[in-house]
């Protein structure tokens, strides 16, 4: 059987603080969506792709982290932590 992940990304543009950051950004789907997203039945092709927006800017938290987020080799929740001016020196 094969396996895919996919880390869809949609244009961060439409968002002034995302597109700040980068000009793209993951989807981010309402957990009501979910099966729908999921179901490999599914053949709403148009319904699937209006699920593919950036999400409402109050789902997000915006924080300064680390470089460390930058490699898949640092697990965990350490390279997420908030970084301020003090700890990042």
């Amino acid at each position: 059987m094969k396996r895919w992940i996919a880390a869809p990304s949609s244009s961060g543009r439409r968002t002034p603080w995302p597109a700040a950051v980068h000009e793209r950004m993951p989807v981010i789907l309402p957990r009501a969506q979910y099966r729908h997203w999921l179901d490999p039945a599914c053949r709403d092709r148009q319904g699937l792709l209006q699920l593919l927006a950036p999400c409402p800017e109050d789902w997000i938290v915006r924080r300064r982290v680390g470089p460390g987020v930058n490699s898949v080799q640092n697990a965990g929740r350490e390279p997420i932590k908030a970084v301020t001016e003090a700890n990042n020196a």
